[in-house]
């Protein structure tokens, strides 16, 4: 990655432009830069960054730790669509990061993430149905999703 891709992104645009090389220079770059970066990124509504922020906000990342403002970053890359901050945005509600917990809401977003194709969402969301959290129970549709899961490795 060029010094210039280093500079804090200005418009959507730039983002557009960057490879997944790109992409991971930023993430493998000193903690505290990197967050400043993924959180202008952010800022600009890439759904992917706001992904990353909200991890790294929970992890304490380059930043300190913020659950509150995890699940919200979350939460705006999940209502773009973005298939891992719809499934964060379920581990959140579901294990109260940020938030109150709420099984129902975090089943919502589980099932989908799941519908999108994500592993970790259709695993999470099979859980739920075990366990009949926020769900009506339904160990045959729950053994359907880890199956799926599974598939996908």
């Amino acid at each position: 990655m060029s010094q210039a891709r280093l500079s804090l992104p200005a418009s959507a645009d730039d983002l557009a432009h960057l490879t997944p090389a790109d992409w991971q220079a930023v993430i493998a770059g000193e903690p505290a830069a990197a967050a400043r970066w993924m959180l202008k990124a952010a800022e600009l509504g890439h759904a992917d960054a706001q992904t990353i922020l909200g991890q790294w906000l929970l992890d304490g990342h380059g930043v300190a730790p913020n659950p509150t403002d995890a699940v919200a970053w979350f939460l705006k890359a999940a209502t773009q669509g973005q298939a891992m901050g719809m499934n964060m945005t379920g581990r959140c509600f579901e294990n109260g990061w940020g938030t109150e917990a709420d099984a129902f809401i975090a089943a919502n977003w589980y099932r989908q993430a799941a519908g999108k194709g994500l592993d970790a969402g259709m695993y999470n969301y099979a859980n739920l149905l075990v366990t009949g959290q926020g769900v009506k129970q339904d160990q045959t549709e729950a053994l359907q999703w880890y199956r799926k899961a599974a598939a996908l490795g």
